[in-house]
């Protein structure tokens, strides 16, 4: 277990999720590693060995001290013919017997004799693009070193020499081309590909600045951090994801009743980026303020795309922009929605977000009549003009998307509101439903699960 750059300790099960989050390309690398190393095994040249055993006997008496010279002069004999199979005087013959065009030093790259440690017996092997052509190799050699040995060896008026060579076994042709077969090649092809592969999610790693866990953003905040799943499209088919959003919306509804005040609670809601998921998140926290019993208002403030009045259905209609600029009031403007919760739309007006008693008296306009005030603010910098203006906002959101939101701009957004001594300051990290990074329910401050309010 040790901690990379970024705090985050790397342990077995950390490197697994690196691998299904970065790893879409590792089977495809793994894939071609494959085809590489059988490529190389089809188009590389075939070389076949073929091999002989010669053994070296001495002319010896019958005491035993004879057998001892004997075995020792076959031994150091087995190391001189070893020597003389590469000479002129071996290869010329064989050059003669198979036809070959090539010289003596050509033809000794293709020949190798060794002496079997311990014992009297040469082995000769020779190799060559053609199996037929390494085994009359081997049989030439064998039989011009058999030939050379009987004149070096001979003693005048015997009939044998003092040292015979024979060899045990006839030369067969090799069926299988020696090196490494096609299983090697594809084994070492895969272990190539799986090299590139953990490489290329190391470096990605590496390079993503994107959070993607709880414990990332406590890495670089101190700020309380709850989870909720992302936003479910199609309920019916992900009953089970959305029961967990509900369930985590009415945590973070329950967990923010800590800084209630006299007046209705005003909370409100930003992100880095303008994002869909931080006016999903408004809306579920909203109905999540409904299901307990808490009368609710949302104030859409987000004018330039007004997602919470489009995603309501609301239309184009007068809102909160009519009122700053003095055209209405705020009950005028006002969508009630029974058994719900209302609505403030985004109006019609150019935005504006600069401090003034407008935006102020709409504020306190609304907390005097409902318990949870929501407002949906347009990312930082141009939500901090509504804290401007607002310093009735008790409690600020910082709705973060995991795999999406840059930790850069995270902490940028969290460090220019820290500046607004009126409000306390979360982060609400949406989670994808599935895959290596998904949501856990119950996951707070970066999976301590600690009673964080704000």
């Amino acid at each position: 277990m040790r901690k990379n750059s970024g705090g985050v300790v790397v342990t077995t099960p950390y490197i697994i999720v690196l691998l299904r989050r970065h790893g879409s390309l590792l089977p495809v690398l793994l894939l071609v590693g494959i085809l590489i190393g059988g490529a190389i095994y089809q188009f590389q040249p075939r070389t076949y060995e073929a091999s002989s055993t010669i053994f070296i006997s001495t002319t010896a008496g019958d005491e035993v001290a004879d057998l001892q010279t004997a075995t020792s002069v076959s031994e150091q004999r087995a190391v001189t013919y070893a020597e003389l199979v590469n000479s002129p005087a071996v290869l010329n013959p064989v050059l003669d017997a198979v036809d070959s065009p090539l010289t003596n030093a050509a033809l000794g790259e293709q020949i190798n004799a060794q002496v079997i440690p311990g014992t009297s017996l040469l082995e000769i092997t020779a190799e060559s693009a053609s199996p037929q052509h390494a085994a009359q190799l081997v049989d030439a050699v064998s039989e011009s070193l058999t030939e050379l040995s009987g004149a070096l060896e001979e003693i005048e008026g015997s009939p044998e020499g003092l040292v015979t060579l024979s060899l045990l076994e006839t030369v067969s042709i090799p069926e299988n081309p020696s090196g490494p077969g096609l299983l090697t090649h594809l084994g070492l092809g895969a272990a190539g590909g799986l090299v590139v592969g953990i490489g290329s999610v190391l470096l990605r790693h590496s390079l993503d600045t994107r959070i993607h866990r709880p414990v990332e953003v406590s890495d670089i905040t101190d700020l309380p951090v709850i989870t909720a799943p992302h936003e479910v499209k199609n309920q019916r088919r992900s009953r089970v994801a959305a029961v967990h959003r509900r369930e985590a919306f009415a945590a973070l509804e329950a967990h923010l009743r800590f800084t209630r005040t006299e007046q209705g609670q005003v909370l409100l809601l930003t992100n880095p980026v303008n994002g869909k998921e931080a006016s999903a998140a408004v809306l579920d926290l909203a109905a999540a303020s409904v299901a307990a019993g808490r009368r609710t208002v949302v104030v859409d403030a987000d004018a330039p795309h007004s997602r919470t009045s489009r995603r309501l259905d609301l239309g184009s209609r007068p809102g909160l922009t009519d009122v700053l600029a003095g055209s209405t009031t705020t009950d005028q403007v006002l969508v009630c929605r029974p058994g719900s919760f209302d609505v403030l739309p985004a109006g019609n007006s150019p935005a504006h977000h600069d401090p003034g008693t407008n935006w102020e008296q709409a504020l306190s306009d609304l907390a005097r009549t409902y318990e949870l005030l929501i407002i949906d603010a347009p990312p930082v910098p141009a939500g901090t003009e509504i804290l401007k203006a607002g310093q009735l906002v008790q409690a600020t959101v910082v709705v973060a998307e995991a795999g999406s939101t840059d930790r850069g701009q995270l902490l940028a957004t969290v460090e220019r509101l820290r500046g607004y001594a009126h409000t306390s300051v979360g982060v609400l990290l949406l989670q994808p439903n599935s895959g290596p990074d998904a949501y856990q329910p119950g996951d707070f401050s970066g999976g301590r699960r600690q009673a964080a309010s704000w």
